[in-house]
Formats: structure tokens, C-alpha cells, sequence
């Protein structure tokens, strides 16, 4: 038999007066075991993973070709929707447990860590006249005064041995991303560059896509005054900014692209080597991947309902649908 009082003691005798008088059953509360036990069976129940071995060889089918072809996770969901029954954090932990066949984090581009930079012990010294006016803080006024104008990030990426490279270019709006190669890592190779863009496209088309432009303060961009102005009659036709000195951060857009880049140009590529058609080709690879900032959109797609025709046809970009993007390295 129970006592009566159980239910006004919450089920249990700790409390009760007659517990040592009392000849029936007894019910004690003890905290410390309780929670042990509890501890045990949060253990028990969080330990393996929710998923049978069938499960997983189909999970593996399903993402295989896309991890293959450095597709993230994001994507992947965004792409196949509900055919996907698991969230990403989800799949992350199966891959990070081996729960899934033939795919394991080495296979991820994002979860391979990066070895940190080495610092320069002396910075070389330039002359930083140049700087006037244009630093980050009269960019940041800059846009205040003209917050709808898209913005373009300008960066170089150097090849093996210090002896080759590109020039990048990006449209914050959009994140759609062109390259070009350099003859050297000079200030009047970058020039060359954008002249030969101002010839392509037309002064008037440049001034209206390229309004402002934000670099960074290598010595390859110490010539901005000719970046600027028409090389013909010498009218300003865009501004040249400079983020603050080690601030990579501030044109975070171009220098995430990079990323995406290099998985298909690795460090120690030789761009010499590569061919301007082979860049092209690349860019259009990395432009048609989908973007989470996007709402899973490509920046092709965006880029090409926003500026005009003649930008795509400057590095003969095309569309590239998700079952042929492959971002890894060129075979040759």
C-alpha cells in the first residue's frame, strides 16, 4: 500500500514526520544521484548517430558527385532541396563521426586548415603622396554621399616564385569576379589593364560600371591618378581608394573570392602558364557557383541582369550549370 501523503509531498518521504514510524512503502529523493543519472542518460542517448548503414551508402550517392567537384554543403541543400532530409550542421557531424562512406573532411576545402601568413619583418618604404585623398576614410564618405553606386574590389594575386600575375576584379553587388593576366607586378601593368578595359567597353560605359574602386596599398597600385582619368583627355572617370595599411578585411569580398580561386589556381601555380582563355574559363567556373548572399543565385546571373552585356564579353564569360561546376585544380 502507499501513503495518502505522497501526492502532497510531491511523491516522495524526504519531508515527511511519520517516515520513521511509517510501515509502508518509502520513496526517497536523493539530488546528486538524480543527477547522474541523468548525465548517463543524456550521454547515452547523444552517443553514435541516427542514422542506419543503408542511409548513410544513399547520403553518400547523393553528395559524392558534389563533394567531388568542391561544392559546399550549402549549395548541395539549396540544389537538391528535400531530396536532402538532413540539415548541414547534421551532415558535418556524420562526416566528422565517418558515419558516410568515401567522404571525409579532407574532401572539404573549408574544413582544411590554412597555415598562417608570415609577416614581413620590414615593410619597404614608397612614396605615399599618392594616398591623399584617397584613404578608406574618404572612401567610407565617398559612398555616404553615393550609397547606390556599386563598388568594385581590386586586388593581384601572385603566382609561383614571385614571377607571375593576375589582376582581379570584383563587383561588390553582385560578387561576380574577373582576372586578367599581368606582363609584371608593376603600377603601369595594372594601368595597362584598365586602359585596355576603358578601349573595350568605352569611357562613357566605364565611368557608369567602374564609379569607384577600392584596393589595397601594394606597390602595384601606386599609379592611381592614371587609373582615374581618361588617358586621352585626362577627365576623371572613376575613384581610386585605399584601404587602411594590413586591413585586408575592408574589401573582404574580392580577398573571399580569392578563396575560390585557388581551388582551382593553387598556391605555386605558375600563372605565366596559364593562358588568358584558361582564366576566363575558371572565372566563369567561380561565377557560377551559387551564393548563399545570393539567395542561392550566381553571380553570373545577377551581373548579367544588372550591368551591360559588353562587361560579360570582357572576359567571355558564360553560364556553367551546377552539374558541370567543378572548382578544382586544372588538369593538363
Amino acid at each position: 500500500p502507499h501513503c495518502k501523503l505522497l501526492k502532497k509531498n510531491c511523491g516522495v518521504c524526504n519531508f515527511c514526520q511519520e517516515k520513521m514510524n511509517c510501515t509502508l512503502n518509502k520513496y526517497f529523493y536523493y539530488p546528486e544521484e538524480a543527477i547522474k543519472k541523468y548525465q548517463s542518460n543524456l550521454h547515452e542517448t547523444r552517443k553514435g548517430v541516427r542514422i542506419t548503414k543503408g542511409e548513410a551508402e544513399e547520403l553518400s550517392k547523393l553528395l559524392k558527385p558534389y563533394v567531388d567537384r568542391h561544392v559546399s554543403l550549402a549549395v548541395m541543400k539549396a540544389e537538391l532541396g528535400d531530396k536532402l532530409p538532413y540539415s548541414i550542421q547534421t551532415i558535418y557531424t556524420y562526416i566528422e563521426k565517418g558515419v558516410i562512406p568515401g567522404i571525409n573532411n579532407i574532401l572539404l576545402p573549408r574544413k582544411v586548415k590554412y597555415k598562417p601568413r608570415k609577416r614581413k619583418k620590414e615593410e619597404a618604404k614608397y612614396n605615399r603622396e599618392y594616398l591623399n585623398g584617397r584613404m578608406y576614410e574618404d572612401f567610407l564618405s565617398f559612398i555616404t554621399e553615393n550609397p547606390y553606386i556599386d563598388v568594385v574590389e581590386m586586388d593581384t594575386v601572385e603566382g609561383s616564385n614571385k614571377e607571375s600575375y593576375i589582376l582581379t576584379l570584383l563587383f561588390r553587388a553582385s560578387n561576380y569576379m574577373m582576372a586578367f593576366k599581368l606582363k609584371d607586378h608593376t603600377s603601369q601593368s595594372v594601368v595597362d589593364v584598365i586602359n585596355d578595359i576603358k578601349k573595350q567597353i568605352g569611357i562613357e560605359t566605364f565611368k557608369l560600371v567602374f564609379p569607384a574602386i577600392l584596393t589595397d596599398r601594394g606597390s602595384e597600385f601606386s599609379s592611381p591618378k592614371e587609373i582615374e582619368r581618361d588617358a586621352e583627355t585626362g577627365k576623371l572617370v572613376t575613384r581610386v581608394f585605399f584601404c587602411d595599411s594590413r586591413q585586408s578585411q575592408q574589401k573582404g569580398k574580392i580577398e573571399k573570392n580569392h578563396v575560390e580561386l585557388r581551388k582551382i589556381f593553387p598556391k605555386g601555380t605558375d600563372f605565366n602558364k596559364v593562358s588568358q582563355k584558361e582564366l576566363n574559363n575558371a572565372l566563369s567556373q567561380i561565377n557560377s557557383y551559387p551564393r548563399k548572399i545570393l539567395n542561392f543565385s550566381t553571380p553570373f546571373d545577377v551581373m548579367k541582369t544588372t550591368k551591360p552585356e559588353c562587361i560579360l564579353e570582357l572576359s567571355h564569360a558564360k553560364k556553367i550549370t551546377l552539374k558541370n561546376l567543378c572548382l578544382k585544380p586544372i588538369k593538363k
